[in-house]
């Protein structure tokens, strides 16, 4: 006679099978997060990168501006720069705050997988 707990029970199946599937989808979702670390680490180090030579080729270019109107339009080149780095600094805050706001979810997949194992839960409910 076989026992509740018996190998060859099948609660014992169950929660074997229960626990190998949780154990899947802890696995799944420390995949996704690992991912997700490492593609945020790459676009910010890329991203200081560009703005460190950005502000370099600003800087640069500001100067030669400035030192080829010295004579004529000092003041008025050096405003119309500060208005044009302002607008393109609000353009550049605006664009990062819709990625931030349209981003992907995280943990889509894991998300998916565990709506599967619930239709699949209900299916044999019913």
């Amino acid at each position: 006679m076989a026992t509740i707990f018996s190998s060859d029970s099948p609660i014992k199946r169950l929660l074997g099978s229960v626990w190998s599937l949780a154990a899947a989808r802890i696995e799944l979702a420390s995949l996704e997060l690992h991912e997700e670390k490492s593609r945020i680490f790459s676009a910010f180090f890329l991203g200081l990168i560009a703005l460190l030579f950005g502000m370099m080729a600003f800087i640069t270019l500001t100067i030669l501006i400035v030192l080829a109107f010295w004579d004529t339009y000092f003041w008025q080149i050096l405003s119309g720069l500060i208005v044009f780095y302002a607008l393109i600094a609000l353009c550049c805050a605006k664009g990062a705050c819709t990625r931030i706001h349209k981003a992907p979810l995280m943990f889509e997949a894991t998300q998916a997988e565990f709506k599967k194992d619930k239709e699949s839960m209900d299916f044999l409910n019913d």
